[in-house]
């Protein structure tokens, strides 16, 4: 495995990676053929944190930086995700979303108090994709 701009590793069938490019705005996974793009349009991921991502790229967690140090909403664009339906939690209520092969998705995520927000941006699959 190989990371530019950040430090990779394996754990279990996860692979976690600490961007340290110095913007972390932006996080591509290229396994195989498959491919993942996660883009905010601002803030970023939280320095020192790792993105932990599914060999499937069908699922993903971050920890989000507040850099606005107010509530606000930003935007998550994702592409690559295998098509179906998906939850999105960033400390609030479950959310879904549909992901449709070759067109990115823009997910609002919450934010605010310019803390560390544990976005479980975990995504995965809703059961009835199964």
């Amino acid at each position: 495995m190989l990371a530019y701009g950040g430090e990779v590793r394996e754990d279990g069938g996860d692979i976690r990676v600490i961007p340290r490019d110095g913007v972390r705005r932006r996080f591509h996974a290229v396994i195989g053929a498959r491919r993942l793009h996660l883009t905010m349009d601002s803030d970023g991921f939280a320095a020192e944190r790792p993105i932990c991502v599914s060999r499937g790229l069908d699922r993903f967690s971050f920890v989000l930086e507040d850099r606005a140090l107010r509530p606000h909403e930003a935007s998550l664009v994702i592409e690559g995700l295998p098509p179906g339906a998906y939850t999105i939690t960033d400390g609030g209520a479950p959310r879904q979303f549909r992901a449709i092969a070759g067109r990115p998705v823009k997910v609002p995520l919450t934010v605010g108090n310019g803390r560390v927000v544990s976005v479980g941006a975990t995504v995965g699959r809703s059961q009835h994709d199964h």
